[in-house]
């Protein structure tokens, strides 16, 4: 059974194995366990040769809120490959810190890549960070419907004025995913301005 005593003995030594692929499944797996003794061989992992494995470890430390994550994931986005930097960046926007806008904006310049460039604005519309916008508002223009799909939902994360406009007029797109979608996104920024404003209203009540 998942996480008893001799599973959780192998996936520990799993997080020794020559190789990385199962070094990183095996650190995310432990994830899901939120078993306290996992926590020092995964911490060890966040100096494991590979990129994975590093980032998997502190995936799963995350998951347990344990502070080392926070300060491995800080420096993760400075790597040099940039799906690693935005996927650190994305696990930093799960725990409330805004360190890597900085480095999500400079992603939202990445030339001829716009999967990650949506992937950036994306993210940083979690952190309340509105910048990716324009970006989106320029793949909504592409010829690609599940381009311009994934960018009406990348919308309904930023949120907004701008975002709202955007969204009504992708309503009328020749493709209906794309305006099922954009129906979608419209409606979870409607439904998180109801929880603002009734948040806002409890802080004056209280």
């Amino acid at each position: 059974m998942l996480g008893d005593r001799p599973t959780l003995a192998l996936l520990i030594n799993a997080l020794e194995a020559p190789n990385p692929s199962v070094r990183a499944q095996a650190a995310e797996v432990l994830g899901f366990l939120l078993v306290p003794s996992v926590r020092k061989p995964l911490t060890q992992r966040l100096e494991d040769p590979d990129r994975y494995v590093r980032l998997y470890a502190a995936l799963a430390l995350a998951k347990m809120q344990d502070p080392s994550a926070l300060s491995y994931l800080q420096t993760a986005p400075r790597e040099n490959n940039p799906f690693l930097g935005l996927f650190a960046g994305e696990l930093l926007s799960n725990l409330g810190d805004r360190s890597a806008i900085p480095f999500l904006r400079e992603s939202l310049q990445i030339d001829g890549d716009i999967p990650m460039r949506l992937y950036a604005a994306w993210t940083l519309g979690r952190l309340g960070d509105r910048s990716g916008l324009v970006s989106v508002a320029e793949i909504l223009k592409h010829s690609n419907p599940n381009l311009r799909a994934n960018a009406v939902w990348t919308l309904g994360e930023i949120g907004g004025e701008e975002a709202v406009a955007l969204l009504k007029s992708a309503l009328h797109d020749e493709t209906l995913t794309v305006a099922i979608h954009a129906l979608w996104a419209l409606d979870r920024i409607a439904r998180s301005s109801i929880r603002t404003s009734a948040a806002i209203t409890v802080d004056k009540l209280s």
